[in-house]
């Protein structure tokens, strides 16, 4: 099973970036040579120094949300991806990738925009998300053009108990194989998903 281990950032000041960030969600920075992480009560998130991509539309972002009555602090609600195909290709992808049903919209919500004179039909398309059982974050996909940087300043790590059928199970899903890479005792892959967004496996 492929399970959702953090998020990581790829910036050049990566104590600044990391202390911002940990203000926002309340979280305590931890340094580990270059790089740092951000570690709280909710997802961790790492901040690798590396170069990125001078690109401003970001392929993956995130939303922070709260605080409420159930968090102290802001949370990291949404993982949002920009995409081509938010129903017919990348949302699909990650919902088998992580065992996920869509999540079911609201029929009054439904009416709400339609009150609204929206075209519910053709909107419909542009919004694709995936019910992780209430887990945070949310993975949430919104049709919108976007550029193809060199590198990615945001992806996502995973964690699996076996590597290597993961890697045969999203790559027949339509995942592709970019590389192994190793450090220490550690050993990750890296996979890009089908609009080429780059993720982890560990």
């Amino acid at each position: 099973m492929l399970r959702f281990g953090r998020i990581t950032f790829a910036c050049e000041d990566t104590r600044a970036v990391a202390e911002f960030w940990a203000a926002v969600l309340g979280y305590e920075v931890v340094p580990s040579d270059a790089d740092c992480f951000a570690r709280g009560e909710e997802r961790e998130l790492f901040f690798k120094r590396m170069r990125k991509s001078p690109t401003i539309e970001l392929p993956i972002g995130f939303c922070v949300q709260g605080p409420d009555p159930r968090r102290p602090h802001p949370y990291i609600g949404n993982v949002t991806f920009s995409c081509a195909g938010p129903r017919r290709i990348l949302g699909p992808f990650w919902s088998e990738a992580l065992d996920s049903p869509e999540q079911e919209i609201e029929e009054r919500f439904l009416q709400m925009l339609r009150d609204a004179h929206v075209d519910v039909d053709r909107e419909f398309y542009a919004y694709y998300a995936i019910d992780r059982d209430a887990a945070r974050p949310r993975f949430l996909f919104q049709r919108r053009e976007k550029s193809r940087p060199d590198s990615y300043p945001i992806h996502l790590d995973f964690l699996a108990d076996d590597q290597d059928m993961e890697i045969d199970r999203l790559t027949a899903a339509g995942a592709t194989l970019v590389e192994t890479r190793h450090a220490g005792d550690r050993t990750w892959t890296v996979l890009r998903d089908p609009e080429g967004n780059p993720f982890c496996i560990e």
